[in-house]
């Protein structure tokens, strides 16, 4: 008689894991067996259907217990003292609308919320999740729709470089190949870093290669643009001195502090063709053998 009721529990239990399981990989793991893989193969159509990256990195982590506000308040979020009263929510939610209708726009397009678990005092929730829990609760994307086969988290990223270089290799976990083509949501005036910078230390061709500048003031009167663009010229100057984030000090002690929780980065496993550069330094650029595009 009690054995039956804990057979009983421990069936319910194994189911709901199971399904909790599946569902998180469509987001988040790496299977090749992912919605958007299957939608190709039940079409018959060519594996290169989906072909086109949508990228938006993440700036900020969510209060997932305050989100019914995330898209007005900065009480929703953990915010640096830089981003606070200045509208940060109505811009982050720009960029996640945009994202989002990109996608839609395109069928053979997937969508990549790009950010890692980079604050501390927040815990273990990625910037990447954070975006698509507020876009999900919100019905930016719909439940039970279609088009959430072709949303994906990429959570280890750390700096801007790291979001448009494991974005590429999520792409390549979900389809099966990389991008031919890439579109980057963001900061108007993170323009010239993605194009001219990530970009070209990529070797990506240039006419494959959109970034759509969201100007932050259209959406909040309060955003300080000038005290942006003036943080960008800093961040400018020192990646044109180190192309790969990885010589000047600021920029590693950046990522080594955008990793307080120690998650290796596994994508060398999963897209061993980007193994070279996914451990390039430079100073010069990689050479074109080292890139699988």
């Amino acid at each position: 008689r009690i054995m039956i009721p804990i057979l009983v529990v421990t069936w319910i239990v194994a189911i709901l894991f199971a399904w909790n399981s599946s569902t998180s990989n469509v987001l988040r793991g790496s299977s090749l067996s992912s919605p958007v893989s299957v939608q190709s193969q039940s079409q018959q159509s060519s594996p290169n259907l989906v072909d086109h990256l949508v990228m938006v990195p993440g700036h900020a982590v969510l209060r997932f217990n305050k989100f019914e506000e995330a898209d007005t308040a900065d009480e929703s979020w953990y915010l640096l003292s830089y981003q606070r009263q200045q509208g940060f929510p109505q811009v982050l939610s720009a960029h996640i609308r945009i994202g989002i209708e990109m996608m839609k726009q395109d069928p053979a397009s997937l969508l990549v919320f790009s950010g890692g678990e980079t604050r501390k005092d927040v815990g273990p929730y990625s910037e990447a999740l954070s975006y698509f829990f507020l876009a999900h609760n919100k019905l930016w994307l719909p439940e039970e729709s279609p088009i959430n086969d072709r949303v994906a988290l990429e959570e280890y990223a750390r700096d801007s470089f790291e979001n448009l270089l494991f974005s590429m290799c999520r792409f390549k976990e979900i389809t099966g190949q990389y991008p031919s083509k890439i579109s980057v949501v963001g900061f108007d005036f993170k323009s010239n870093r993605y194009t001219q910078l990530h970009r070209k230390a990529l070797l990506f061709p240039a006419e494959n290669f959109t970034y759509i500048g969201v100007h932050a003031p259209d959406y909040s009167p309060l955003f300080n643009q000038k005290h942006a663009e003036d943080g960008e010229a800093v961040a400018m100057e020192e990646f044109s001195h180190d192309l790969y984030g990885c010589n000047v000090d600021e920029l590693k002690e950046k990522r080594k502090k955008r990793n307080p929780f120690h998650r290796s980065i596994p994508y060398e496993l999963s897209c061993p063709e980007m193994m070279p550069l996914l451990h390039w330094c430079g100073p010069e650029l990689v050479d074109t053998s080292a890139v699988p595009w």
